[in-house]
């Protein structure tokens, strides 16, 4: 598998940095999954990608 056929990222961790690699790997063009254990985390990191 080449990274031209990958359509779809799944990042497992919304801290300092997972939410950071979801961010870049949708800009990128990639259907991007963010997920976390705790909601709150993910409440967190869409604050932070949402500004």
């Amino acid at each position: 598998m080449t990274y031209k056929q990958i359509q779809s990222i799944t990042v497992i961790g919304a801290g300092q940095m997972g939410h950071q690699i979801a961010m870049l790997a949708a800009f990128g063009g990639y259907e991007t999954i963010l997920q976390d254990a705790q909601e709150n985390a993910l409440n967190i990191a869409l604050g932070k990608l949402d500004h």
